[in-house]
């Protein structure tokens, strides 16, 4: 058999072992799924990464390469095409990804921006609700602004923003990228399907319309791994992590990200028992927000915070440092025998469901 055959073999099955539950992680569904195809021992460069196998995963589960390709694209071509509006006045060129023939998951928003002053864009830019806002002056007539905008997704988004005296606006250097109008015709001739429409027009969640399928795998997963009965006599890690979310849910009801973070805080056990959190950042990379990255990121170490006292001092200047800290005491306190929860499918229905709801 061809390299490249096996190794596509092996993540196809692999993917299948973890979707129907056959394997416990990545690593055990890449040995079975290995053994199966080959009598000998696989050499390393013929075994699929994680990341390959996830995309097995991803397209088992219905979320499809070329169809979220083209969905994304559509949808950060009308993100970026809103982030010129609300910059009415000012002279606007889109440039990098926006322009591309399809996109993936971590694509960006690239604009050049004339006639502006800094703070005169950094006012509009928050009226239309991008986050994390920063930026930097290299010289008189120039600065670059990074921050987040709305889409479907939360896309990142680069800013050059250029003073009326500087030569790409004098003519002298136009540069590559389209203006307004020629970004409309784009996403007019794009000729989205009937179903990517209703994703991008019809779905009010702040993630991406596939998401919840993915996660809710992801989650189902943890049902098969049990909990050592002497720290944890709730049994499973699928109940553990639906009683976090139920605490979490009756502190803070209404905050979608921290909610996220309660409930997959655990969920790269269900990938790779021998380093969860690594599996945990690297399965969900890209697909969630700032904010949940950061409380699933550092939630190990708030954990020891409060059995300790010790933290980064970084960490503790955060403006989500309480939150870091009660998705600790969520965690410590999500461990008992007969608690009330939802199902998977009931909890993420409330997360996704929470923008409707206002």
């Amino acid at each position: 058999m061809a390299r490249t055959t096996l190794r596509q073999n092996i993540a196809a099955e692999a993917a299948r072992l973890l979707v129907r539950r056959g394997a416990v992680d990545v690593y055990s569904a890449r040995k079975k799924a290995a053994r199966q195809f080959s009598r000998r021992r696989v050499d390393p460069a013929e075994m699929p990464t994680d990341v390959e196998i996830q995309e097995q995963v991803l397209a088992l589960t219905g979320v499809y390469r070329e169809e979220r390709g083209r969905s994304l694209l559509l949808d950060l071509r009308m993100a970026a095409a809103e982030l010129m509006r609300t910059l009415k006045g000012a002279k606007c060129l889109v440039r990098g990804d926006a322009l591309l023939d399809r996109v993936e998951v971590g694509a960006e928003i690239a604009l050049a921006v004339g006639g502006e002053e800094v703070g005169s864009v950094v006012d509009r830019l928050r009226v239309l609700g991008v986050r994390y806002l920063s930026w930097e002056e290299a010289e008189d007539d120039w600065a670059e602004l990074r921050g987040r905008v709305q889409g479907v997704w939360r896309y990142p988004c680069t800013l050059e923003v250029y003073g009326a005296t500087a030569r790409i606006w004098n003519g002298e250097e136009s540069g590559e990228g389209l203006d307004l109008e020629g970004l409309e015709r784009l996403i007019a001739e794009g000729k989205p399907s009937d179903r990517e429409v209703r994703n991008l027009e019809g779905n009010q969640d702040s993630y991406h319309p596939e998401l919840k399928d993915h996660l809710q795998v992801l989650l189902q997963r943890l049902e098969t791994v049990k909990l050592d009965p002497r720290r944890h006599p709730e049994g499973d890690l699928l109940y553990h992590s639906l009683q976090v979310f139920e605490l979490g849910r009756e502190r803070q009801p209404y905050d979608e990200e921290f909610l996220l973070a309660c409930l997959l805080h655990d969920v790269g056990y269900g990938l790779d028992r021998r380093h969860p959190q690594r599996a945990l950042l690297q399965g969900l990379e890209n697909l969630l927000t700032e904010r949940t990255e950061f409380l699933l990121e550092h939630h190990p170490e708030g954990i020891e915070y409060l059995a300790s006292g010790k933290i980064r001092p970084s960490l503790r200047k955060s403006e989500d440092f309480e939150d870091l800290l009660l998705l600790a005491k969520c965690d410590i306190n999500g461990r008992r025998r007969g608690a009330e929860v939802p199902t998977v499918e009931e909890a993420l229905d409330y997360i996704f469901g929470l923008e409707d709801a206002w």
